[in-house]
């Protein structure tokens, strides 16, 4: 992808990311409910059959395929210029039908219905909708990579096609009783080598990141992109050579694997200085840098025997899931909109006091959840009988929660203005 795209004025890349940010501010709002309900369990009567047990798995997808999704479905249409080809025109309905498909199955999962596979609840209708609307994405950007086969930059644009094709239907699989992943026998979780795999398609997102963007490259970058690029290499051929299927976090080549990520520590934050971004989203970039390095730390700490043993099914994982999700992935996600989208939308989302805010309700609802799970690894009895310390624990839960459901509201109105105002 050497060719530097413009920046677009293409609807459907600006509708993607308000339909994001209106998918982030819905799964917050979620999140609040789910956060009340710890503290006022009598809350739930009002609910009926909408139970804790079945807001969680709402709270987790639309996450994952509305607030991540989205964003990253902008960029695809960037990256191939579709508004360019003669799908242009129908772009901004893909992007209505993965939010109609995302519908149905907030819909599906708050009725019951549901594959009891942890990201991958599809089933039934919904599932056949998410799935034709995946393959319809992928249609629509083979038909605009053909349409510009002769520009510069199209053999990586046809590798990129290549590596979405199967996406549809291993989600589809994926969701079926017969296929499960490799767990830890000790624990039930993941294995090192399915983290370690797992993480590396998050470092690749990151290391193609700034070309998808079209950022400028600054001097010293060649050498620095060898190295990280080798460093990605070798560490992709140390899964295929690891051990497959169950293996428990006692065994060393499971714990040596996972602790390579180490390694990108130091890598990724220079690599990123190498590359000039816009700079309103500079702020976004040193909070994603941050959060993956935290995450990868105690990623692997949480990992070892005795750690994973005190942590494992308290609120230390509710705590990992989010420098996970609200941390690291939110930061990436704001400044790819930042860095592809028109300057206006990107200056909302680099607001001073949003994103400061936004990381002072992570960063505490992070420590409140560690200490809680710590604590909880000691004695489970700190949160089953809800103490007057947890109680605190969880108010305190809430107010988090609170100010990053303001956060989220204020980008997606935001948003919702400015797209409103250019049609």
């Amino acid at each position: 992808m050497s060719a530097k795209p413009e920046i677009p004025d293409h609807p459907a890349v600006l509708s993607a990311s308000t339909h994001a940010l209106g998918w982030m501010l819905f799964a917050n709002v979620i999140g609040v409910l789910l956060a009340v309900l710890l503290v006022v369990p009598e809350t739930g009567l009002l609910l009926g059959e909408w139970t804790y047990g079945r807001l969680v798995p709402l709270h987790l997808n639309i996450h994952l395929y509305g607030w991540v999704s989205l964003p990253l479905m902008g960029v695809l249409l960037y990256v191939y210029r579709v508004h360019e080809t003669v799908v242009g025109a129908y772009a901004r309905s893909v992007v209505w039908l993965w939010s109609m498909a995302l519908v149905m199955g907030c819909g599906a999962w708050l009725s019951g219905v549901s594959s009891g596979k942890i990201f991958l609840d599809w089933k039934g209708l919904s599932c056949y909708l998410f799935v034709a609307v995946m393959s319809g994405l992928w249609v629509l950007l083979a038909v605009a990579w053909w349409q510009r086969k002769h520009q510069p930059g199209n053999r990586m644009r046809l590798l990129g096609l290549l590596g979405l094709l199967p996406i549809p239907v291993t989600l589809y699989l994926a969701t079926g009783p017969d296929i499960y992943p490799p767990v830890n026998p000790d624990t039930g979780g993941p294995t090192g080598v399915s983290l370690l795999g797992s993480t590396l398609s998050i470092l690749f997102l990151l290391l193609i990141l700034p070309m998808m963007c079209g950022c400028e490259k600054r001097d010293g970058l060649s050498r620095w992109a060898k190295l990280c690029w080798s460093a990605f290499g070798l560490e992709t051929l140390l899964v295929m050579l690891m051990k497959q299927g169950n293996s428990s976090h006692r065994e060393l080549e499971q714990i040596l694997g996972l602790g390579s990520l180490v390694i990108w520590m130091p890598l990724m934050p220079v690599y990123f200085k190498f590359w000039n971004w816009r700079p309103g989203v500079l702020k976004w970039s040193h909070a994603t840098m941050a959060w993956l390095l935290l995450l990868i730390l105690t990623g692997w700490l949480s990992f070892l025997p005795g750690w994973l043993d005190h942590l494992k099914f308290t609120n230390g994982l509710v705590a990992h899931s989010h420098v996970a999700m609200a941390g690291f992935c939110s930061s990436f996600l704001m400044l790819l909109m930042g860095q592809v989208l028109p300057e206006k939308c990107g200056r909302l989302l680099c607001r001073e006091r949003e994103f400061a805010y936004w990381q002072l309700a992570v960063a505490g609802y992070v420590v409140l959840m560690w200490y809680s799970g710590w604590n909880e690894g000691n004695d489970a009895g700190f949160v089953i009988m809800q103490g007057e310390g947890m109680i605190k624990i969880y108010l305190l839960r809430v107010v988090c929660g609170l100010v990053m459901l303001w956060a989220s509201f204020r980008w997606w109105s935001g948003f919702l203005q400015l797209t409103n105002h250019e049609q």
